[in-house]
């Protein structure tokens, strides 16, 4: 569904609200923020776990607006000196949603990584960056806020990842 292409990528209404709820699912989906969610199901009548939580969480309005209003558009990095990595914690987000320049990328493979963003200038940015530069860049964001796994396509990059 999603084409690698220096345009916004274009979906139904349907399949775009979709992958929004699947990418903040990603961002709330995490060990910590479960516990959190459980400590204010805990203290707020009626009571209900995190995972009764979750969906209605996932499904807010607010963000999912967010996500679907911003450009979409996929980065083809084949050919840079290192694939792609993904971990744990995936996704790399700056700034939240809310603000005029928020952004947020996630590697779909180890060649192409999916941009959501705000401001036309940071299209720009990235499309001026190449592939290389890209690639270091998500592999570095990808790396730092892993928890406890981060995989990649062979074990090339493992010294870089124990650092």
């Amino acid at each position: 569904m999603l084409q690698h292409s220096p345009q916004t990528v274009k979906l139904e209404d349907r399949p775009r609200v979709g992958w929004a709820r699947f990418l903040y699912s990603l961002i709330i989906r995490t060990p910590e923020n479960l516990k959190r969610i459980q400590q204010k199901a805990d203290e707020t009548p009626p009571k209900m776990t995190a995972q009764q939580a979750l969906p209605t969480i996932i499904n807010s309005k607010t963000v999912i607006e967010n996500l679907i209003g911003m450009r979409w558009t996929t980065v083809k990095v084949a050919g840079a000196r290192h694939r792609l990595l993904t971990s744990d914690r995936p996704i790399i987000m700056t700034n939240g949603l809310a603000h005029q320049d928020a952004h947020l990328a996630i590697p779909l493979s180890p060649d192409i990584v999916f941009f959501a963003y705000k401001n036309h200038a940071f299209h720009d940015y990235v499309r001026d960056l190449g592939a290389d530069l890209i690639s270091d860049s998500v592999n570095g964001k990808v790396a730092e806020q892993a928890i406890k796994y981060v995989y990649g396509v062979d074990d090339r990059q493992l010294r870089f990842v124990e650092n």
